[in-house]
């Protein structure tokens, strides 16, 4: 991830190859959300559906700032998470990126950087990405849409 990293600030045309092969439409705000899996076997808090409700929540909050016609939401799920499980999300203009995706080209692609207590937000300092860390503490949602 380092390496694609320099690789991606030595190349200026570099983000909109990234851009053109994940999709992403540079004309809009482009609001990379990273899902933390809180219904694993190793962290066990939710079930499945209590999951999705509280991913679905944070999807509603940004929108209910920026509208689908202003922003795309990509949504990178956590390699131990089932991408099937947030397919649902794609009603609200969610574009959902696998296990696959290199979050530090994701990272540089995006403009808006959101997520809880995961090693993936280093990429997003050292990027110098705009960033919204969420404290998940208690299982709720402290999302306002007035901090977006």
């Amino acid at each position: 991830a380092e390496e694609a990293e320099k690789e991606i600030r030595r190349d200026a045309g570099r983000v909109a190859e990234i851009q053109k092969r994940f999709s992403i439409n540079p004309q809009k705000k482009n609001i990379i959300l990273i899902s933390s899996p809180f219904n694993i076997k190793d962290l066990t808090i939710f079930n499945d559906t209590e999951q999705y409700e509280y991913t679905e929540k944070n999807i509603l909050a940004i929108r209910a700032v920026y509208t689908e016609a202003e922003a795309d939401i990509l949504l990178k799920i956590h390699p131990a998470e089932r991408i099937e499980l947030y397919q649902p999300l794609e009603k609200y203009g969610v574009k959902l990126f696998g296990k696959d995706t290199n979050n530090a080209e994701l990272i540089h692609a995006g403009d808006l950087y959101i997520a809880d207590n995961t090693n993936v937000n280093f990429t997003a300092i050292r990027a110098g990405k705009p960033a919204i860390f969420i404290n998940f503490m208690n299982h709720r949602c402290f999302v306002s849409p007035g901090i977006l």
